[in-house]
């Protein structure tokens, strides 16, 4: 992860300003989206409630909310999960470290 974050931070610092707050979701953002598709009472801009609504959905797993984004039908990860998301990703595909690819 020593590597990772900087190397991350770096490539979104490349990104226009609009799509540097979008690319990476951080956990309160998250928490706004959730209160959003709740349909919980907000202070958040009609833009962003915009924004999620056609954006993203809620699945209920069990107990667990999860925020899914439409067009891909894929979780939505924050960005302090994005690295274990990632090495689960590698885990599952039995892709290691050892690999010679």
């Amino acid at each position: 992860m020593d590597i990772f974050n900087p190397k991350l931070q770096t490539y979104i610092n490349t990104l226009s300003e609009n799509r540097r707050i979008k690319y990476t979701i951080k956990n309160d953002m998250y928490s706004n989206i959730v209160n959003v598709l709740k349909s919980k009472d907000m202070s958040v801009s009609p833009r962003f409630k915009f924004w999620v609504k056609e954006t993203l959905h809620l699945i209920h797993i069990g107990s667990s909310e999860l925020v899914y984004v439409k067009k891909k039908n894929l979780p939505l990860i924050t960005r302090a999960n994005i690295f274990a998301k990632i090495a689960e990703c590698h885990s599952a595909v039995g892709y290691n470290e050892n690999n010679s690819n």
